[in-house]
């Protein structure tokens, strides 16, 4: 079945939103609304706004924290982030981490969070809940965001220049791979573990697979102008793009092509997706507003 848009839910003022992510059990949403300093909290299943967590400046990453009760939320205006306990809907902690966090990958095994630094162009692993760090490492370039990948024990984190995806490994961020991009600008990051392949979405416009044991590209598909966030959806083989110009991409990923364009809004460049209840929830600024759509 195509993405079909079920309705939407209007939202505090301010038109500015980044990373977002689902709390799995209970299906609360969770978004960085960047331009009012705070975290909205929706619910998911009944489609309403249910909170608002203050006291995050500039949010950006926002991502649930697997086998806790957290989600992790970096506020690039404090150099810190914050951890939100999902079903409370209250800050439960917070801790520096650098100038400017942004990507947030999580290591369940070990309780590690990685966090990429815009701008010092760096990452560090902190441990969950205590923020202490373990480890920390500069860049060649400015990090886009980043992912957990289980199967290898590492992280991965698109690059901008040099184009590339580079591994660290999980337990001490040590490099094991430089995975180059054949595009300018990589961006949004998602795996599929199912079928082997990561994926980015470029400044350029392209969406990029690549195989994750050996770098090797798989195929590349244009998607629109400044894709940015991206999910893939292991149970339908799709791949969902947000771009600024107000299209949600649908991607099929086993033939590597454009099969759907979704309208949302001039600007909505992020998203959540719900891979439990088969949904998406796409964070319009202008005005601010969230659309629910279901995936399958």
């Amino acid at each position: 079945m195509p993405v079909a848009v079920l309705g939407s839910v209007d939202l505090p003022p301010g038109p500015g939103f980044d990373h977002a992510c689902v709390h799995p059990s209970s299906g609360r949403v969770f978004v960085a609304h960047t331009a009012a300093d705070t975290v909205e909290i929706l619910d998911g299943p009944h489609g309403s706004h249910l909170a608002t967590v203050p006291g995050c400046p500039r949010g950006s990453g926002a991502l649930t924290l697997e086998g806790t009760p957290l989600v992790a939320v970096a506020s690039r205006g404090h150099g810190k982030v914050l951890l939100v306990n999902a079903l409370e809907g209250a800050v439960a902690g917070q801790f520096p981490v650098g100038r400017r966090p942004n990507g947030l990958a999580f290591d369940p095994v070990r309780g590690g969070l990685l966090v990429t630094d815009v701008g010092e162009n760096a990452v560090s692993l902190h441990e969950i809940p205590s923020g202490r760090r373990r480890a920390a490492r500069n860049l060649p370039g400015a990090p886009r965001w980043c992912s957990f990948d289980a199967a290898r024990d590492r992280f991965l984190v698109a690059i901008r220049e040099p184009a590339e995806v580079m591994g660290l490994r999980a337990d001490d961020l040590e490099v094991s791979a430089h995975l180059v991009i054949p595009a300018i600008g990589p961006h949004g990051l998602d795996l599929s573990a199912t079928l082997g392949l990561g994926f980015t979405a470029c400044d350029d416009g392209q969406v990029i697979a690549f195989a994750l044991d050996g770098g090797e590209e798989r195929f590349a598909c244009r998607v629109g102008k400044s894709p940015d966030v991206i999910f893939h959806n292991d149970a339908t083989r799709e791949l969902y793009v947000a771009t600024a110009e107000g299209v949600l991409a649908v991607v099929d990923t086993v033939r590597g092509v454009v099969t759907q364009t979704v309208p949302t809004g001039r600007g909505a460049h992020t998203f959540a997706f719900d891979s439990h209840r088969q949904r998406l929830y796409v964070f319009v600024p202008d005005p601010p507003r969230a659309l629910f759509a279901s995936a399958s």
